[in-house]
């Protein structure tokens, strides 16, 4: 699973003889992860856009209690990750420089992982988005399955834009949907 969750590998089930189960590790091609991609893209896209993002109540690494409601009235850049996705931080840096360039957005970024984990890992990484640990039950009612993913609200909480998967320019794409949702 270790290899899997560094996205750049796949597993693939086959039946062999006697009734038994053949699993295969491979790498995937390019063409492959940006397939996937674009059809988990497709897939949220068609369930989620221009949908309310759905209630919440999650505590912040530092203890805050949040809600779907404290995300109404600015723009919202939500980021869903895990702390063993290589893809997720490796562009940790590229999502700062956001926080940086809008300071009139929010910046939330929700994991299943739990608060003693995201604390240990933010000790050694700098990500500077809000922080909720312990989303299972978020990122399954969002049937979010791909990491990292990205999904922006506008002010009234809709779900306006999602990218999936990370890509060298993440932040100018990031850009591009925030100016749009903003204008």
């Amino acid at each position: 699973m270790s290899f899997v969750s560094k996205g750049s590998f796949n597993i693939k089930k086959s039946e062999v003889e006697n009734g038994k189960t053949e699993i295969i590790l491979y790498r995937k091609t390019q063409e492959e992860s940006e397939k996937e991609s674009n059809l988990e893209k497709e897939k949220l896209k068609s369930k989620l856009l221009e949908v309310a993002f759905p209630p919440f109540n999650l505590k912040s690494i530092s203890e805050n209690s949040l809600t779907e409601k404290n995300l109404i009235g600015k723009v919202t850049v939500i980021n869903f990750w895990f702390t063993g996705c290589q893809p997720c931080i490796r562009e940790m840096p590229e999502l700062n420089k956001l926080t940086d360039k809008f300071e009139s957005v929010n910046f939330l970024a929700f994991t299943f992982n739990e608060m003693s984990a995201v604390k240990n890992f933010l000790a050694k990484h700098n990500f500077d988005y809000t922080q909720l640990p312990n989303a299972q039950e978020l990122i399954k009612t969002l049937d979010i399955n791909t990491y990292p993913t990205h999904i922006i609200l506008d002010k009234n909480g809709v779900i306006k834009e999602i990218e999936i998967g990370a890509t060298d320019d993440i932040f100018n794409r990031l850009v591009t949907l925030i100016d749009k949702i903003l204008e």
